[in-house]
């Protein structure tokens, strides 16, 4: 959290979004417990929600790995424990919600690279749909929260990066 203060949050604070998407990186899943991950995302989420002011935090559930990733049964059980503990400690949290990305429901579909890790442009074009869909669809209580911006933070590893302009997608 240290090193995401430092290097990343001054974009947060300077940028002042009404509206932010994590999207939890997977590199860290490998050999970091999920309930210190879990922990890690939450004093992230409140500090954005107290600190910084957003107003509106959507948390993504990880996306699994692929078939082809050597431990992708174990990966998978790890990440399942994440997002049952990221849904109960998250929850009580308001204006806070968790949102899976349905198209990648299941790791065998052909949305991964040869390596199971990484999305082919297949999977690009559906996880950035699915990055619309809970403020441009399905959660019309959100959008009086877009009038400002929307900014999308990618959590991977302690370090984030700030992507704006996702409603042009």
């Amino acid at each position: 959290m240290a090193k995401l203060r430092s290097f990343d949050l001054h974009v947060v604070e300077r940028i002042a979004p009404d509206v932010l998407i994590l999207e939890i990186g997977s590199n860290d899943r490998v050999d970091t417990s999920p309930e210190i991950v879990g922990s890690e995302i939450e004093s992230l989420v409140c500090l954005l929600v107290e600190d910084y002011k957003v107003r509106v935090v959507c948390v993504c559930h990880v996306i699994p790995r692929g078939y082809s990733y050597d431990e992708a049964a174990t990966f998978a059980d790890r990440v399942e424990i994440l997002q049952q503990y990221l849904e109960v400690v998250l929850s009580p949290i308001p204006n806070v919600f968790c949102w899976a990305h349905r198209a990648f429901s299941h790791p065998g579909k052909d949305f991964y690279l040869p390596d199971g890790v990484h999305v082919n442009p297949a999977g690009q074009y559906h996880l950035y749909r699915s990055y619309r869909a809970p403020f441009f669809g399905h959660c019309a209580c959100f959008k009086s929260f877009l009038t400002h911006s929307l900014h999308f933070l990618h959590f991977h590893t302690f370090t984030a990066s700030i992507f704006s302009g996702l409603e042009k997608f």
